[in-house]
């Protein structure tokens, strides 16, 4: 494309004056094959150009994909963990004491000596440096105790006999005065009497309390 042009036409000018039809002609076609040249070479240059790019995307993002899956494999594992952890210490059910019954209360007033109510308690607890298996542990007696406290509550209001979940109780038995229900024996009849007074007081003592803030509240 760069050789000079020889045109024997004698009337072209080229390349001192107007150029004849085939020179023009030739010119233009040079021209078009010149622009197609560089627009081939700049494609080139462009893929050139773009292929270390690609390359330089494609690995970053081969290492993010890993990345991520680094971190997803890594939030499972943290996950599954703590589900372990959280199933291997998960606290077992209490075990609460049998029921309160007429005739574990037979059986606890068989036992060889009669015991005040403290005495019980440090056999219990383990307080006296020796163990009694027939007597029962702090935890039984305070679970029978409350529910003993809560039925002498409850019994007023509901117009009902809480008989210790018996079907059946001794008629011959006295009955405590503040509930009106068979009080036992021996230290169960002192236990039952002091848990039924302190919680009539403890009501009476509400009562009043409520009836002053409703008359205060009036005023």
């Amino acid at each position: 494309m760069g050789e000079p042009i020889i045109c024997f036409n004698t009337d072209c000018n080229y390349p001192f004056g107007s150029a004849c039809h085939s020179c023009a002609f030739e010119f233009e076609l040079r021209a078009v094959a010149k622009a197609r040249a560089m627009e081939r070479d700049s494609e080139k240059e462009f893929k050139l150009n773009e292929e270390p790019a690609q390359g330089a995307a494609l690995l970053q993002s081969r290492a993010e994909s890993l990345c991520d899956r680094h971190d997803i494999s890594q939030r499972v594992a943290d996950i599954v963990e703590d589900l372990q952890a959280i199933f291997a210490f998960t606290p077992s059910k209490p075990k609460y004491p049998n029921k309160l019954t007429w005739k574990n209360l037979q059986t606890q007033d068989l036992t060889p000596a009669s015991l005040k109510p403290g005495e019980m308690l440090k056999l219990g607890s383990g307080c006296g440096g020796g163990h009694v298996d027939n007597h029962i542990d702090v935890a039984t007696l305070e679970f029978w105790l409350n529910e003993i406290l809560e039925n002498s509550l409850d019994g007023p209001s509901i117009g009902s006999s809480f008989i210790g979940g018996a079907d059946e109780h001794d008629l011959k038995e006295e009955e405590c005065a503040y509930c009106g229900l068979p009080m036992g024996e021996g230290v169960w009849k002192d236990l039952h009497l002091m848990k039924c007074k302190y919680a009539h007081e403890e009501a009476e003592k509400l009562e009043s309390a409520r009836a002053q803030w409703m008359k205060r509240r009036n005023c």
